[in-house]
């Protein structure tokens, strides 16, 4: 190894060190929002529910999903039942996150 190489291995080293193991994240990620056909479904299915599986899966956590009304759904997220609200909503509903 060349002694240009060893300080940039060294640093990348002690970066992935410092980096938190998977206890330090959720083992459960709870998704919110309202039917949207052709996106969501019941029981947990639709496009936005297997994305959300799929990037989540990639760090050994599980989705659930909690269908509710725009507004319930973003005040969900606001109080902390929820971690992701997966739906746009108008600008001037006043219950932007």
């Amino acid at each position: 190894m060349t002694r240009s190489c060893r300080p940039v291995l060294l640093l990348t080293v002690a970066l992935f060190a410092l980096l938190p193991g998977p206890s330090a994240f959720p083992a459960e990620i709870v998704t919110t929002s309202p039917y949207w056909t052709g996106f969501t479904g019941p029981g947990g299915r639709g496009l936005y529910h297997d994305l959300m599986q799929a990037v989540f899966a990639l760090r050994g956590d599980t989705v659930r999903h909690l269908e509710a009304p725009a507004k319930r759904g973003l005040v969900m997220v606001r109080e902390g039942q929820a971690d992701i609200y997966t739906c746009r909503t108008a600008a001037g509903e006043g219950f932007e996150l």
